[in-house]
């Protein structure tokens, strides 16, 4: 695997060898007739110049220059495929799959950046070689590279930033290719931040256009927030409310932010918490949740929560879709207060509420 570093750091790691011939052929045949291809029209009403296939996770949507990608179950073979390159790096919940039926289809410059994107993108390519061709905001640097049969490319770092790529039309005899981007598709839609504090996650997501309510018991965070939303001129709502009164609120949304809240809570408390949230949550919506972990040595701090409770809690009208290890910043003001060196261990949880 070479690893190329680009300007602005961005980072590109290609393979051309990445799977061996008979395995990338076999997948080509797999994905070229088990796929639900479709050609979905693109800018000015014009077809787009290929076919495309959307996979991934219950749930998840991709909405990328005005379509809207709705994602069937990952089949057999996309696992198998997606396994392989998560071992290299990334974790992805979603997979684009375009094909490329002969030299006229292309797809033109353009940057993987929309809200909620993650910023690991694995890309493979199968059957016929492709010219991949990437160039620089500003500076117009372009660098091209042969995609062929197993070739893989992962673009990381800053590249969606400062960088475009495409792959562009050719008049040379080529056959078909079939392209996967492997994304993991994050917090989209409208956001409810639970125990918001000053605002910062939740204008961090108004930032990007995206229609945001916080809600924090105490008064002094939220006039704070409320002024820091003026002061950037953003958009977004912020109430002092309690967070186990969530089912007085009069919207739904399609995700909730938890950044420490979870944690302060008894077991009632818990229980009225997640009747709230099961209320404000829309059917198929994901709360993210960070909580204490019980790996976190000591009792300063808040309530440790296990893999276990977590489970526990969410048993009944929710699908716990991952659970990894995190860590808590901790503000460098609270001198008298220790934690673990790289700041307290935490569990960062995704789970979803069953439609």
């Amino acid at each position: 695997m070479e690893t190329v570093e680009l300007a602005d750091g961005g980072i590109l790691l290609f393979d051309d060898a990445f799977l061996p011939p008979d395995l990338a052929d076999r997948y080509f045949s797999e994905l070229r007739d088990q796929c639900a291809w479709e050609q979905k029209p693109g800018v000015f009403g014009h077809m787009q110049p290929r076919l495309t296939a959307s996979y991934g996770d219950e749930g998840m949507t991709y909405r990328y220059s005005g379509t809207e990608n709705q994602a069937l179950p990952w089949t057999p073979t996309l696992l198998e495929i997606k396994r392989k390159i998560e071992a290299v790096q990334g974790r992805y919940n979603y997979c684009l799959l375009n094909c490329y039926r002969s030299g006229a289809d292309s797809v033109g410059m353009h940057a993987d950046d929309e809200p909620g994107m993650g910023n690991v993108i694995g890309s493979l390519s199968l059957g016929a070689t492709r010219t991949f061709r990437i160039r620089h905001n500003k500076t117009k640097e372009t660098r091209t590279f042969p995609v062929g049969n197993g070739t893989l490319v992962i673009m990381a770092g800053t590249m969606q930033r400062f960088w475009k790529h495409e792959v562009p039309k050719t008049t040379e005899n080529v056959g078909k290719r079939i392209n996967l981007t492997f994304r993991m598709i994050g917090i989209t839609g409208s956001i409810l931040d639970a125990g918001c504090g000053t605002g910062e996650n939740a204008l961090f997501f108004a930032g990007r256009g995206q229609k945001v309510a916080g809600i924090d018991f105490l008064t002094e965070p939220i006039n704070r927030a409320k002024r820091k939303t003026v002061e950037r001129g953003l958009m977004a709502t912020f109430l002092v409310m309690d967070a186990l009164a969530l089912k007085e609120l009069p919207e739904v949304f399609d995700a909730v932010i938890d950044s420490g809240l979870f944690h302060v809570f008894n077991d009632d408390d818990r229980r009225r918490y997640l009747e709230g949230l099961a209320t404000v949550l829309k059917p198929g919506g994901r709360l993210f949740l960070l909580c204490f972990s019980n790996d976190e040595p000591g009792e300063q701090g808040p309530r440790r929560v296990t893999k276990k409770e977590l489970h526990a809690a969410f048993a009944e009208g929710w699908k716990v879709e991952s659970i990894d290890p995190s860590r808590y910043e901790v503000r460098p003001d609270l001198k008298d207060i220790s934690f673990s060196e790289g700041g307290p261990k935490a569990w960062y949880a995704v789970i979803r509420r069953h439609v």
